[in-house]
């Protein structure tokens, strides 16, 4: 919303009218610096939206986007004050730069931290809320020409953007206070979790408690469904240890390749039903969440010489996709300023809580058809 009204509305519509008074009127060389933000923010958000994130991680590039905001602020005060053309190349690649890393994160917490059912109704919202805040940039802008007396000069199109710059501030910090445990849905490394409690129907009054934990996982903690939200990769050969059982595959001329062979088919949690659980973290920061596993992605270390090692499972290699579970968190009743700066400062993460009773918001009674039902022979000979 500050970003829309101050930024994208204020001192960015004023950039054009401003470029012209510096350069005189020069049609192309407004031109040339249009064009040089246009491609540099393209490149940068599609190289952001598809190397970046994916690589270091939407909270690095986060913290990228506020350094460059922070250099752009910088550039605004120093380009404005010498007021030459080549003063605003710099500032239009700059925040070029920032308006492509800015988009590409916004766009993947925004789509990460929205309940999948109400995304359709928040999205219109967005939308509404994107248009009035944009329109209300020009206002503030033709308010502060009035109270100069609106003569078009150099020094009256600064202080315009000097104010939007000086609001534009708000928005820079903002980037260092994104975390992507506050996201609603989120992929990580199996590894990063302690142990995962499912809540299961049992013929006693008290329910029964399932726990996996990822360092004592192995295959028998899986068993066949075709329907199931376990990808399993099992490879083939023995230990990687021995030279004389390794198996890869090789080019047509019997040269080395970094393939190997593996087989991978679709499993689910032995007795488990359902995808709802509490999922505990290594870091001592994150509290429990409720969450609904969307998939797991499990990778099996290779058996040793023994043949009647079980295959444990690989948590460094292993991923798990999850969604925090909207019907077993509090939500806040009323409007808040002091849990609105609080989530500012500190994470929203901190009243994610289970509700009392959670584990009967997760029994499934209903019992799983084939539940007895071993994993195949193939899977056996892993």
């Amino acid at each position: 919303m500050i970003s829309n009204m101050f930024k994208e509305g204020m001192w960015f519509k004023a950039l054009t009218p401003y470029m012209l008074i510096i350069t005189d009127n020069d049609p192309i060389a407004v031109g040339n610096m249009m064009t040089l933000n246009g491609l540099t923010r393209a490149l940068v958000g599609v190289s952001c939206g598809r190397l970046m994130i994916n690589s270091i991680g939407t909270d690095a590039v986060w913290f990228v986007t506020g350094i460059v905001g922070a250099l752009g602020l910088l550039v605004n005060v120093i380009c404005l004050c010498q007021g030459s053309v080549f003063a605003a190349y710099v500032l239009n690649f700059t925040w070029a730069v920032y308006n492509g890393l800015w988009n590409s994160c916004l766009e993947t917490s925004w789509a990460r931290s929205i309940f999948r059912s109400k995304r359709e109704d928040i999205n219109g919202a967005r939308q509404i809320t994107n248009k009035v805040t944009t329109s209300l940039g020009p206002l503030f802008s033709a308010a502060i020409f009035l109270s100069y007396g609106n003569h078009w000069d150099v020094g009256l199109v600064q202080n315009v953007m000097l104010f939007g710059t000086g609001m534009t501030s708000v928005v820079v910090a903002l980037c260092f206070f994104f975390r992507s445990t506050q996201e609603i849905e989120q992929d990580l490394p199996l590894q990063d979790i302690q142990s995962m409690e499912f809540f299961c129907a049992s013929n006693s009054s008290e329910a029964e408690i399932l726990t996996f934990e990822p360092d004592a996982m192995c295959q028998t903690d899986f068993m066949a469904d075709d329907d199931g939200n376990v990808v399993l990769t099992c490879p083939l050969g023995g230990n990687s240890e021995s030279w004389a059982s390794r198996i890869r595959i090789l080019t047509s001329d019997y040269k080395e390749t970094h393939f190997i062979l593996a087989k991978q088919f679709r499993a689910s949690l032995k007795g488990v039903e359902g995808q709802s659980c509490l999922l505990w973290f290594r870091d001592a920061a994150r509290p429990c969440l409720p969450v609904q596993i969307e998939e797991l992605q499990i990778y099996l270390k290779q058996v040793g010489e023994d043949l009647d090692e079980v295959p444990r499972v690989n948590g460094a290699r292993s991923t798990i996709r999850f969604s925090i579970d909207p019907d077993a968190l509090h939500p806040p009743q009323h409007f808040s300023l002091r849990r609105f700066w609080r989530s500012i400062l500190l994470g929203s993460n901190s009243q994610v809580l289970p509700q009392e009773g959670l584990s009967k918001a997760l029994l499934r009674t209903q019992e799983r058809e084939g539940s007895e039902d071993q994993l195949p022979s193939l899977f056996a000979t892993c």
